[in-house]
């Protein structure tokens, strides 16, 4: 969000960019979805610096200013995964923006979480901030092993980490790669006949579902899922379809990370069409209820649009 606006100090929301939400919020409000506009100004490689405090509430605010008083499917997450800034100081820069946004709304449902990631380990280091409509948000990615297995964006690269079975199974579960010796990785791979299982997923939810159930507030799981080019489909599936009867369970809401990329819904190496490559399997996984496939054909398109006007 941040560098589509302006420098600072006033970080000016362009006109252009209003009007993109704007489609989205009417498109949303035409598919009778909620929407959220989830502030993804974000780098895992790069540590939240405390002076993102002066675009928070900056930016903040012109949004809410321009939605004020419509659009009620509409609600606003203050950041994405906060991260290597302290949890007392981000509580506070938080709080703040909070009370940035309520001097022009006082109505829209805003979106916490706590920093290190927006990890529900750290839930209950949140402030009961002084506001009745929050909805407090935490991720889950439990057993790191399994979610992450094959992606190269963490440090050290898990590009090695490969077929990791789901639940563990000892006949199943392949050898650490000599390269993690002495990493966090080599941790993971020691606990995983432990954390490899059913039950604690279900252990390690309970966590976020006690901190619901003291604070009673809403809870929501921003995102969720096990990247897909070296995991097994089925063990896939078999993890959301826990995750995601727990979660419900206990009436946090939930959304999957992500829709079409490598934690996604779509099967691999198709074109990523919904009529035509969904991961059925998965998407019942979830739940839902998929529409009818069919093969994929190409022909020419019969109706005319403006590309240009």
């Amino acid at each position: 969000l941040h560098p589509m606006c302006g420098e600072a100090p006033n970080f000016k929301v362009p006109q252009l960019l209003l009007q993109f939400l704007d489609s989205i919020s009417n498109w949303a409000s035409d598919a009778d979805l909620q929407l959220i506009f989830d502030n993804h100004t974000f780098d895992p490689s790069v540590n939240t610096d405390p002076s993102v405090e002066e675009a928070l509430t900056k930016v903040w605010p012109q949004i809410a200013y321009h939605f004020r008083g419509r659009d009620e499917h509409v609600h606003f997450e203050v950041l994405n995964e906060p991260h290597g800034i302290g949890m007392t100081l981000w509580n506070a820069i938080q709080g703040r923006v909070i009370d940035a946004i309520r001097a022009v709304d006082m109505s829209r449902s805003i979106i916490v979480g706590a920093a290190n990631w927006n990890t529900y380990h750290d839930l209950q280091s949140l402030p009961d901030y002084d506001d009745p409509n929050l909805i407090y948000t935490f991720h889950f990615y439990d057993p790191f092993l399994l979610t992450h297995q094959g992606a190269t964006w963490v440090e050290p690269s898990m590009d090695q980490v490969r077929g990791i079975p789901f639940p563990y199974s000892a006949t199943e579960m392949p050898e650490m790669p000599d390269q993690y010796a002495g990493t966090w990785i080599a941790s993971h791979y020691e606990s995983y006949p432990e954390e490899g299982t059913a039950e604690r997923i279900s252990e390690l939810l309970d966590i976020a579902v006690a901190f619901q159930q003291e604070r009673n507030v809403p809870l929501f799981c921003g995102e969720f899922g096990v990247y897909q080019p070296f995991s097994d489909p089925d063990d896939r599936n078999a993890w959301y379809e826990i995750v995601r009867i727990k979660l419900e369970e206990h009436q946090i809401g939930w959304t999957m990370w992500d829709y079409h990329g490598g934690f996604g819904i779509f099967t691999p190496g198709g074109q990523g069409l919904f009529d035509h490559d969904l991961n059925i399997p998965l998407v019942e996984a979830l739940g839902l209820t998929a529409p009818p496939q069919s093969p994929f054909e190409i022909r020419p398109d019969e109706t005319g649009f403006v590309i240009y006007d």
